[in-house]
């Protein structure tokens, strides 16, 4: 039955890409790991395949690789906003504990402000892209893609 929106020959496209961006598998080794995969063999005959993202994190999985880790600014000392839930953040002052333990997510808009997100244990934290923080300085140059790249393909597709 294959993925609505994708012929099979983009799915696999699009899930050794995947593979590619997420865990640094090089395109020629994430495609024959997509293309000797059992839900890619039986794309066109079995149930529905599952999403391109999904399929390429199981994959991932089975072969124990390891994600990219991002590169991107480091948290600086002084005021954060803090997600609180529901879509609040709340102003805090980071400590250094915080600061040495903060991986970096990505860049968002929170509150109309371009910002960039770390990630500390379960909690979220995010300051103005701004000086060296500014988004300019890390999407692109170092690997990083913006996401959106990815949404307008599949929307064409459909």
């Amino acid at each position: 039955m294959g993925y609505p929106g994708y012929s099979e020959n983009e799915y696999i496209s699009e899930v050794s890409s995947i593979l590619s961006d997420r865990f640094g598998v090089p395109a020629e080794a994430a495609y024959k790991l997509v293309a000797n995969d059992m839900d890619v063999r039986h794309y066109n005959y079995g149930p529905r395949s599952p999403s391109p993202s999904a399929l390429a994190n199981r994959i991932g999985k089975s072969h124990r690789l390891t994600a990219k880790q991002r590169v991107g600014p480091p948290m600086e000392s002084g005021y954060a906003y803090k997600y609180m839930g529901r879509g609040q953040w709340e102003d805090v002052v980071v400590s250094d504990n915080v600061i040495n333990n903060a991986k970096f997510e990505g860049f968002g808009t929170i509150y109309g402000n371009r910002m960039a997100v770390w990630k500390v244990g379960r909690h979220s934290y995010a300051q103005t892209a701004v000086g060296p923080r500014h988004e300019s300085l890390w999407v692109g140059k170092h690997g990083d893609k913006q996401r959106s790249s990815r949404r307008s393909r599949r929307s064409r597709a459909g």
